[in-house]
């Protein structure tokens, strides 16, 4: 699910400001991996300052454990986990 905002849009609006990765069944590794391909093609083609506006996001009935280890650095701040079960946001073990 890409969402774009009409007050504060990214490339006249083609870009989208938040990235929502929905699952049915648990996020998991392959799910944050999915959102990072998303965001290397969005990287790829913005600006730094166009970059800083996006957000993503993964929502799951549960979340699965994630190493923050496994995964880089530079998309540890960048994507939030969202357990529905759980009714909060989850971090990175």
């Amino acid at each position: 699910i890409c969402l774009y905002s009409i007050t504060d849009p990214i490339k006249n609006g083609t870009i989208p400001n938040v990235i929502i990765e929905l699952k049915k069944d648990a996020g998991n590794k392959a799910a944050y991996e999915q959102v990072i391909r998303y965001l290397r093609w969005v990287r790829n083609i913005t600006t730094d300052e166009e970059y800083k506006k996006v957000k993503a996001y993964i929502i799951a009935p549960r979340i699965t454990r994630i190493k923050a280890s496994s995964v880089p650095q530079e998309y540890r701040d960048k994507i939030l986990m969202y357990s529905i079960s759980l009714k909060s946001f989850v971090s990175l073990v």
